[in-house]
């Protein structure tokens, strides 16, 4: 791709947008390849980044490099499963802690996509949407799924079905409040801090990936320990399954 954008993308690009497109792809791409070889294009010169779109191949991959320092203590305090779990608390408090610290911080609307005056010069996108540390906790999340299914996988998961029913409606009204949760500050031009207390951006910007991610751990224990009802047929359609490894937390 990258190879495409430097050399055969220019002689293809026309049209009033292109004096435009050529530079903002093409010459990035010229200079700043190997950022995106390295996966550090989220970090390294960001505001020049070949391929902007490819930030979030770099985080997934610098999450990837560095989970075995959440995984290996885990693995190794399996015998004592709060062991591991004590471990990985401290290191989702911490990063739950950073987002949160920066929105507060830098006044953030919550989330992204909103436009808004910034208070200084901390970017919102390159500094915050595009970095790990503001968006590890789904992938912590996702690593705490795996751990307890694997703990689980002689002995199962038993609860009662009211229990089951009560968390299906605790992750739809959860979800739906992540979702529509910052209504308000999109349907504004320019977002107005008035509408959101700094605190509430904050709590936003720190919480919502997590709670975010917490309902599609519910969701995947449950369809594969028996919870998942009808739903759980929607992940092995043919029609979703080549389209799954597109969708991501924004």
């Amino acid at each position: 791709m990258i190879l495409f954008t430097v050399g055969i993308y220019p002689l293809l690009a026309k049209g009033p947008l292109a004096a435009l497109q050529i530079p903002y792809l093409a010459d990035r791409c010229r200079d700043n390849w190997w950022t995106n070889l390295l996966y550090v294009n989220n970090l390294v010169d960001a505001e020049n980044m070949c391929l902007p779109v490819t930030w979030y191949l770099a985080c997934d991959m610098q999450m990837y490099v560095v989970a075995p320092l959440v995984l290996l203590p885990m693995y190794w305090g399996s015998r004592k499963m709060h062991a591991g779990l004590i471990w990985w608390t401290l290191v989702f408090l911490l990063f739950t802690a950073v987002p949160i610290g920066l929105s507060a911080k830098h006044h953030l609307p919550p989330g992204g996509g909103i436009i808004y005056q910034p208070v200084d010069d901390f970017n919102y996108t390159l500094d915050f949407y595009n970095v790990p540390w503001a968006r590890a906790q789904p992938y912590l999340i996702g690593i705490l799924t795996g751990y307890v299914l694997w703990r689980k996988k002689e002995k199962g998961i038993r609860m009662h079905w009211a229990i089951a029913a009560l968390l299906w409606v605790v992750a739809l009204v959860l979800s739906s409040t992540v979702i529509f949760g910052t209504y308000v500050a999109r349907s504004q031009s320019t977002y107005q801090e008035e509408s959101y207390s700094n605190t509430a951006a904050a709590a936003y910007n720190g919480l919502a990936r997590a709670v975010w991610g917490l309902i599609l751990m519910w969701v995947t224990i449950a369809c594969i320990k028996g919870y998942g009802g009808r739903v759980s047929l929607l992940p092995s359609l043919s029609m979703l399954v080549c389209t799954i490894s597109l969708w991501f937390q924004d």
